[in-house]
């Protein structure tokens, strides 16, 4: 079961949970301008220190008031913190250097 949920700023979405990662992308049908795509689904296996280290980022994004928005902008990201119900969304500044590393690791582990 995920944990948190991320969206970038295309709307792709990434699953995480204790031991898998898995990759949602956009499609041009579903894409505000009818053109985006995210390339193909995928899922990869996650090692427990690798989901130790991917938490440790969302805690920073979720602590980290000064880069988060009262709602989606354009270019924002979405954490969604699903550990308690009800779940708990956070938008998150496209200015964020935590977003921008957040989102470079989780493109290099489905790689």
């Amino acid at each position: 079961m995920a944990q948190f949920t991320y969206v970038d700023a295309m709307s792709n979405q990434y699953h995480i949970g204790p031991d898998f990662l898995k990759y949602e992308p956009i499609k041009p049908a579903l894409s505000s301008s009818g053109m985006a795509d995210g390339g193909e689904p995928k899922q990869v296996a996650l090692e427990a220190t690798v989901f130790s280290d991917l938490s440790q980022w969302f805690e920073k994004l979720i602590l980290d008031q000064s880069m988060q928005l009262a709602s989606r902008n354009m270019g924002c990201g979405t954490v969604i913190d699903l550990r308690k119900k009800p779940s708990t969304t956070y938008f998150i500044s496209p200015k964020s250097n935590h977003r921008t590393e957040l989102e470079q690791m989780l493109r290099d582990l489905l790689k």
